[in-house]
């Protein structure tokens, strides 16, 4: 999900934080090498998303799985007790 583009100081922030400059430093870089920087972040961030889509895949298939043998176990439960009362009505 995409919320637009962020607040200048939260990018200056990240861009500290992730590549180890101070204010200053960051200051002192060319505007292309700030945004070629930017756009290794944004990649990075996209390959991570996509990573977490995939890693909750699996547990998607096995709650599918689980609701499937829940069906399972209550159709089931119905025949049994349909069985069961088919053999009382032949005893009596």
């Amino acid at each position: 999900m995409r919320r637009g583009k962020p607040h200048p100081a939260l990018t200056e922030f990240r861009l500290c934080k992730e590549f180890g400059w101070t204010p200053t430093a960051l200051a002192h870089q060319s505007a292309k090498k700030v945004e070629e920087f930017i756009v290794i972040l944004n990649e990075v961030d996209r390959q991570t998303e996509e990573e977490m889509k995939k890693a909750n895949q699996p547990a998607k298939k096995v709650e599918e799985f689980i609701v499937i043998l829940n069906e399972v176990d209550r159709q089931t439960e119905e025949e049994m007790k349909k069985a069961k009362r088919e053999s009382r009505r032949r005893v009596r």
